[in-house]
């Protein structure tokens, strides 16, 4: 299992992961036990971030603003005059528990994901971090793609089975 390391600077433990010759950094202020699906993409250490993401406690007394673009009762997604903010439901019952992903509108290299204090330890349990990342911005902006397939190894190629 890859460590991870206490910078004192920012006072956050940073995690680096590989996926498609990109690498994105996650900067938290506590220990990040499992990363679930994401684990087999850890690595020790890395000079070039293609992404960043830290992981703050709301404050206190945050509310939800800005214009609503998309409401799916699962995810709600608004905008600011700086940012886009995706919020994650815990519950489509209740919108008392979530997390939101935050993002810059002109830089889509630094997110920042934010977490209710008190659901901290629930949320590390129930919800995947890698579900909260928007890597598809990530690849977009370096030229890549997502893609939902599986995938075989004939001759020392891939070959990728995907559904429309």
């Amino acid at each position: 299992m890859h460590s991870s390391f206490f910078d004192e600077r920012i006072r956050m433990y940073r995690y680096y992961f590989k996926l498609a010759n990109l690498v994105i950094q996650i900067n938290a202020p506590f220990v990040i036990e499992k990363f679930y699906e994401m684990e087999i993409y850890r690595i020790e250490y890395a000079e070039k971030i293609n992404a960043q993401y830290t992981i703050e406690m709301f404050p206190e007394n945050w509310k939800i603003e800005g214009k609503l673009l998309f409401d799916d009762r699962k995810s709600k997604i608004y905008e600011t005059k700086e940012t886009i903010q995706r919020y994650f439901f815990w519950s489509v019952h209740t919108e008392k528990k979530y997390v939101m992903l935050s993002y810059s509108k002109k830089d889509f290299s630094l997110f920042k994901i934010y977490l209710q204090k008190e659901y901290k330890d629930e949320l590390l349990r129930e919800f995947h971090i890698s579900g909260m990342l928007a890597m598809e911005l990530v690849f977009i902006i370096n030229q890549g793609f997502q893609l939902h397939a599986s995938v075989i190894n004939w001759k020392d190629k891939g070959i990728l089975f995907s559904a429309p």
